[in-house]
């Protein structure tokens, strides 16, 4: 059955407006504002059942929100009989209405309240837009007529709000009136796109006329990010975290982190309590000396990779060890697990009886085996990351070199994926190392300049407290500019600096690039998202310091560092537009 409701009307909308104009001989110029504002008396609308005579539902009705709008226009003519015109306009939109509790069914005690059961009480949303538009007419000639045209238009949706119950300690809300889920919404999103256009139409006689036109559209969405948890701020001894090497999130939403500095893989709830420690410091089953990496593996099982002595351990979902193969790799580093259970790891090409000095990149073999007891098969062999060896009396120093070209490698499902960080181009592979396909993206990094050689010469002898050692390395990171950085010019003084700066794969299969961020330079850290084929899906960016670590379907695991360099994990809600 169907029961229909009246909606109450009781609302004003106020308008109002101002402006000055300008019309000149050469120029005419425009300035306005436009104001809005609504009031609704009536704020939500509860209604019930005249067969039960009791309330079965609420639902809120339109807002109060208002907005401002500054807009200008101008427009002048110039010589070779042109008309140049261009126009602009900022408007602002706000609603900051009381939230409604979800539910008012005396069942759920803990929804039904708003002033307990909302993380905050009013809804504190804000949309921002800004358009722009130009167009210049000339006709330099009296059968050659020329127009071009720019448009903008950018939405930006600042409204987060996740649904989270301080009572109840769930994130998510009552679905007709059933069960809480663990869905939070949709948060609106930001995009931008533009245009530029040009046209040129030429008379050649009174019957004939030649004509051009191009047009180039490009439109852009901001995948949204809200953070939902953190570990390692709050706490005993199990929430501190040191030297974090790897942060996964199970099927059943359990966060596993490995942390390295004390040999353990600690399992948290979805929520960030803790629930237990598998493995410790030792030498005997499940135990570890260097424990490196561990993730998922097959099935709901763990499993964990040690650098020394090299080894392969393998735990059920409830922590239970189960067994330990050692690995014929010496000096070897995971790279990660592929879904057919094939583990990948690099080792250096080269093995020196003597170190060498100055900067030097060697080469990195890539080994499968697709189980761990079986023999390693090598795949490929590719560039390595650059490092410093400099001579300290009869010992040898390896630090990292400036702006270093780095190479890096990501295995994920049934294909494995390799950058070098100096060009934009990602090359997709097989998983027997086959190459299946090149990202390319043309991009205009940043020039390095003085000053960002000197905030990242800061960074790197900060630890370093003796002072002519510190001269010592300085002059010795100096002097590998020349071999890392290209000059943008035979008398330039600035440097073209990487472009990437890592790679990650998500559970769909889509590539996520960092772009390289020039140390000291506003803005944050952006991600590009590729799809399977190679097709931009949009950008996302991420608070300085935090390194995505297991990207899913709408969550986003990563580990940041803050201000004392102290390790926090934190995960966010991945919220993609459309």
């Amino acid at each position: 059955s169907v029961i229909e409701t009246l909606e109450p009307l009781d609302s004003r909308t106020h308008h109002w407006s101002a402006g000055v104009e300008y019309a000149g001989k050469p120029v005419q110029a425009n300035l306005a504002y436009h104001g809005s504002a609504f009031e609704n008396d009536f704020k939500s609308l509860t209604w019930e059942s005249p067969f039960f005579g009791e309330p079965r539902g609420r639902s809120s009705l339109s807002p109060d929100n208002h907005s401002h709008q500054i807009s200008a226009d101008v427009a002048a003519r110039l010589p070779w009989n042109a008309r140049f015109a261009a126009s602009g306009s900022f408007t602002r939109f706000r609603q900051n209405a009381r939230l409604l509790s979800p539910t008012i069914n005396v069942a759920f005690p803990d929804w039904n309240d708003a002033s307990t059961a909302l993380s905050r009480r009013r809804a504190d949303a804000q949309v921002d837009q800004w358009t722009a538009r130009t167009s210049l007419q000339m006709k330099p000639l009296r059968s050659l007529s020329v127009q071009l045209t720019a448009r903008y238009f950018a939405r930006d949706n600042d409204t987060d709000y996740r649904a989270f119950n301080p009572t109840a300690g769930i994130a998510g809300y009552v679905v007709e009136d059933l069960n809480p889920i663990g869905r939070v919404g949709a948060p609106g999103f930001s995009y931008k796109r533009w245009s530029v256009g040009s046209k040129a139409s030429l008379r050649i006689d009174s019957k004939s006329r030649a004509g051009l036109e191009f047009e180039h559209k490009e439109a852009k969405a901001l995948l949204r990010q809200l953070r939902t948890g953190e570990i390692g701020d709050a706490g005993g001894p199990e929430y501190e975290l040191f030297r974090v090497g790897n942060a996964f999130r199970l099927d059943d939403g359990r966060i596993g982190i490995v942390n390295r500095g004390t040999n353990e893989i600690r399992i948290f709830d979805e929520r960030g309590k803790y629930l237990l420690t598998i493995g410790r410091t030792g030498s005997g089953p499940g135990e570890f000396e260097r424990l490196m990496w561990a993730g998922r593996f097959r099935g709901d099982s763990l499993a964990a990779y040690q650098f020394f002595p090299p080894n392969f351990t393998v735990f059920d979902k409830q922590g239970k060890y189960q067994r330990t193969t050692p690995v014929d790799l010496i000096n070897s580093r995971p790279v990660g697990i592929a879904e057919d259970g094939s583990l990948f790891a690099i080792k250096g090409a080269i093995t020196r009886l003597a170190p060498p000095e100055g900067v030097v990149r060697d080469s990195l073999i890539l080994f499968r085996a697709v189980a761990p007891q079986t023999l390693w098969d090598s795949i490929g062999t590719y560039s390595g990351n650059e490092m410093l060896y400099q001579r300290a009396g009869n010992s040898f120093r390896v630090i990292l070199p400036l702006f270093p070209r780095q190479t890096d490698i990501f295995v994920q499902g049934d294909r494995f994926y390799v950058a070098e960080n100096h060009a934009y181009d990602i090359r997709k592979y097989r998983l027997d190392g086959q190459l299946e396909m090149i990202v390319h993206r043309n991009v205009q990094p940043v020039p390095v300049r003085e000053e960002h050689v000197r905030t990242l010469l800061t960074i790197a002898l900060e630890r370093e407290s003796d002072p002519e050692t510190r001269r010592v390395q300085e002059r010795a990171l100096r002097e590998t500019l020349p071999q890392t950085l290209p000059t943008l010019g035979p008398r330039s003084t600035e440097w073209a600096p990487p472009v990437t700066s890592a790679i990650r794969i998500d559970a769909m299969g889509n590539l996520w690039v960092q772009e390289y961020r020039v140390p000291g330079s506003d803005g944050l850290p952006r991600w590009s998202v590729f799809d399977s084929g190679g097709i931009l899906l949009g950008e996302v960016e991420y608070p300085v310091g935090f390194v995505p670590l297991d990207i899913g379907p709408d969550y986003v695991l990563g580990v940041w560092r803050d201000a004392d360099d102290v390790e926090h994990v934190r995960m966010y809600e991945l919220v993609k537009p459309g």
